[in-house]
């Protein structure tokens, strides 16, 4: 009888090792979408919710326009490019695209329901818009705008070019905002320092989060939960990294067996989970990776998207990230090589958690392995925390998808 509890313990813990190894190695075949339009020069999707991207696009004449994709396929894109040289999209909020504009200066710019907003400012000739979240009814968008020779940080409520909101904070050199979420909360730079701001509306609510040591420190991104990503630079390295704002932590999430530099560029909540979802790039034996980090715990927790790829390609990045009401991940960027990128969207159905396209037997035992685990879990299908009844009902209610 012991001799039958030993054996069935021991292939117990056999087989949950195999089902997690395959977990570590296979999470990252996720599905691959080529949003690239056909005889382009180059392209990418920098932004990503709703089953819509926005970007950017080098045409075959090799004039440049920010680009609506309608829907997840290269035939849905739209040219956003309104009675200006040239444009790109950076961000997008419920359907509101921002971006720059420019006809010989730089404007920051917007369009929305087929209509293009101006929003450079009457006192300067050159400024620039990165994100844009709709706080409240209103979409509030944030960049830059030049004063004299000095860069401010910058916020815009709705569309009103003529009243910015100045943030950059008193005897400051440049700043700049990079990103801003629906509570109204901004990130960005200060003399090349991560910086917060509690409100768009209000310049004093500035907070510096530069960690103690570092060289410097990029914040490019908020989520709706209030974490914050970017990277520090660390004895010449780039490591990618979160913030906690509300207590001033911050955590290195570096990929472990990255051998060059890492960068989280975009940062996303998921319905009900605990953490946000970070995306960026690390580089591998000197190649740029697009990355998805779905644990921002300084883990194991992330995925090289380049793996998943066709052959060909020699770089790629991810800058946006959006997770479905259903639960289902999307991320978005580009893959090329120095001299070409074509738009790609990265796509994990909720359940799938070995990313082998199938929710199956395989899935289910991943979970029940790790069954009452707590932290931060690619079988934490929710991503609340633990691993529990609601992962399971989760697979068993999608299972057979995909097979």
């Amino acid at each position: 009888m012991r001799r039958d509890i030993y054996q069935r313990v021991w292939m117990k813990g056999v087989i949950g090792l195999l089902t997690l190894l395959s977990v570590a190695s296979s999470w990252s075949q996720w599905q691959v979408i080529n949003l690239h339009p056909s005889g382009w020069q180059s392209s990418e999707a920098n932004a990503i919710e709703n089953g819509v991207a926005a970007g950017g696009g080098t045409l075959a004449d090799g004039s440049q326009s920010a680009v609506l994709w309608t829907s997840l396929n290269a035939s849905s894109a739209s040219l956003l490019n309104q009675s200006t040289a040239g444009s790109w999209g950076w961000a997008m909020s419920s359907g509101v695209v921002v971006g720059p504009a420019w006809n010989g200066t730089v404007h920051a710019a917007a369009w929305s329901g087929g209509a293009f907003y101006d929003l450079n400012p009457p006192f300067t000739a050159w400024s620039n818009a990165f994100a844009v979240k709709h706080v409240g009814a209103n979409p509030v968008t944030v960049g830059i705008a030049l004063h004299g020779s000095v860069f401010h940080a910058t916020a815009w409520q709705g569309y009103n070019a003529n009243s910015p909101i100045d943030l950059h904070p008193s005897g400051a050199g440049q700043s700049f905002a990079y990103g801003i979420n629906s509570n109204g909360a901004v990130v960005g730079i200060v003399d090349g320092q991560a910086a917060y701001w509690g409100n768009y509306n209000n310049p004093a609510s500035y907070v510096n989060l530069h960690p103690s040591g570092m060289a410097a420190s990029y914040a490019l991104g908020i989520a709706e939960n209030g974490q914050v990503g970017g990277f520090v630079v660390a004895n010449g390295q780039e490591r990618a990294c979160v913030w906690d704002p509300s207590t001033g932590s911050w955590t290195d999430i570096h990929p472990t067996t990255a051998t060059g530099d890492s960068e989280v560029l975009g940062i996303g909540s998921m319905p009900g989970a605990a953490s946000a979802v970070a995306v960026g790039f690390a580089v591998f034996n000197g190649e740029q990776h697009a990355v998805v980090w779905r644990c921002l715990d300084g883990g194991s927790g992330w995925v090289d998207l380049h793996t998943v790829l066709p052959p060909g390609y020699t770089l790629s990045w991810a800058r946006g990230v959006w997770s479905a009401p259903d639960g289902t991940l999307y991320v978005s960027g580009a893959a090329g090589d120095a001299n070409h990128s074509e738009a790609m969207v990265w796509v994990l159905t909720p359940g799938d958690v070995n990313g082998d396209g199938c929710i199956d037997d395989a899935d289910l035992l991943s979970v029940l392995f790790d069954f009452g685990n707590s932290g931060c879990s690619l079988t934490d299908v929710n991503g609340d925390g633990v691993v529990d009844d609601a992962d399971l009902l989760i697979i068993l209610f999608g299972f057979g998808n995909g097979c």
